[in-house]
């Protein structure tokens, strides 16, 4: 017999190579048009960047996630939440 238990993991913002977008924002932004450029300033794309450096700096390892998971999938009773912290 197979008791299925649900379970969740919220691993939140992981430091992987998704956060190292500073070179694709900068790309973007030449891209744009010059009155939406005229809109939004370049202190935004400068605060937008700052905000994904501390992202990054703050994120979690994400090894952790897979040792959170593999010791949810090997317990016998699992916690029905798992912490990253």
């Amino acid at each position: 017999m197979c008791v299925c238990v649900e379970w969740r993991l919220e691993p939140g913002f992981m430091n992987t190579g998704i956060l190292d977008v500073d070179k694709h924002i900068e790309s973007l932004w030449n891209d744009l048009d010059p009155e939406i450029k005229t809109q939004y300033g370049q202190d935004h794309v400068a605060s937008l960047k700052d905000l994904l450096r501390k992202i990054k700096q703050n994120a979690g390892d994400p090894s952790l996630v897979t040792e959170v998971v593999t010791d949810a999938l090997f317990r016998t009773h699992p916690k029905k939440r798992f912490d990253l912290i």
